[in-house]
């Protein structure tokens, strides 16, 4: 028997599904914006989130930054920047994450 490799899970807070790291963005709060973490390693809090719109919508719809955060009122213009520019391919360097030790 060999050992089995798990993925790390996360939440997605929009859609509110649980998915592997590597289909998500970390999103973290930086004063009163939401900033992408393309590298996934920036300190403090973070929410993750399919990189889709719709997710996107949902999460400011329902306040899931809000209640992930423990902030009201942030603006999510740059994630929604981030995601336009990525999916018409400007501007947007794909998302790397370096493997996680242990």
């Amino acid at each position: 028997m060999g050992a089995s490799v798990t993925q790390t899970q996360r939440t997605c807070v929009g859609c509110r599904e649980v998915d592997a790291v590597k289909h998500l963005v970390r999103i973290v709060a930086v004063n009163t914006a939401c900033q992408v973490d393309e590298k996934g390693n920036a300190a403090g809090r973070g929410a993750w989130i399919h990189p889709n719109s719709s997710c996107l919508n949902r999460a400011i719809r329902t306040h899931g930054f809000d209640r992930a955060f423990r902030k009201s009122g942030l603006d999510c213009e740059p994630v929604s920047r981030w995601l336009d520019n990525k999916s018409s391919g400007v501007d947007a360097p794909e998302l790397t994450r370096e493997k996680e030790s242990g």
